[in-house]
């Protein structure tokens, strides 16, 4: 179920590359530096691409876009729960022009205990990183959600619960000073057997980007 990068793609009518804002650190009002930093808020075109191999290795991003002519500007990969933020890697991304974007999955993680704290110093240190990198990070938690195939989706965690660990994770990255971060959520299309998808919603406060996977068979 690891195509919605690929589906962002077949999406793409222009390519708009991707401007940076200015990039800021100074002290919050009661805690950390903060990176401000965010993409465009206006309308803009993205090409998005996921590929095998990253955050390992850039080269399989470079030969997609040798294919098609273009170089995107989104590159993503799943990050692992209990993994650390892929500094070096988003740093070559941003070396060639593109934004890092990623799927931070709770595949061995207690989404109750996400929402209730337990796992805050790991979250605090990914948010340190992604603040000291410095510059925009797209990041998304627990993609189609309203789904049954994943450990984190419906059927297996209570909405209510996903949603409380979405505004955790958010207001816990924002105490941190990582304002660089633009949220995505991503729903799956609907099908007979998702959930109903305002139930997942964890409120515009909380959310950057709306994203949603479609597949074709």
């Amino acid at each position: 179920m690891r195509s919605w990068l690929v589906m962002l793609v077949a999406a793409v009518v222009a390519i708009a590359a991707v401007a940076y804002a200015i990039i800021r650190f100074g002290p919050s009002p009661s805690g950390p530096a903060v990176a401000r930093a965010s993409l465009p808020s206006g309308v803009a075109s993205y090409l998005g691409v996921y590929e095998t191999g990253p955050p390992r290795t850039y080269q399989p991003v470079e030969v997609f876009g040798r294919a098609v002519g273009k170089q995107p500007n989104l590159v993503g990969y799943y990050s692992g729960w209990g993994e650390p933020f892929q500094t070096l890697f988003a740093e070559t991304v941003r070396r060639h022009g593109a934004v890092t974007i990623l799927q931070m999955d709770p595949s061995y993680a207690y989404v109750p205990a996400i929402a209730a704290g337990k796992y805050d110093s790991y979250l605090r240190s990914y948010a340190d990183s992604v603040r000291n990198f410095g510059y925009p990070v797209v990041i998304g938690f627990g993609h189609e959600m309203n789904a049954t195939w994943y450990s984190w989706g419906y059927g297996h965690v209570r909405a209510s619960v996903f949603v409380a660990a979405w505004r955790h994770i958010v207001t816990l990255f924002r105490g941190q000073g990582a304002d660089n971060v633009a949220w995505l959520w991503t729903i799956n299309a609907y099908l007979a057997s998702t959930g109903p998808i305002a139930s997942w919603w964890p409120g515009a406060g909380y959310v950057t980007w709306v994203g949603i996977d479609g597949y074709f068979y």
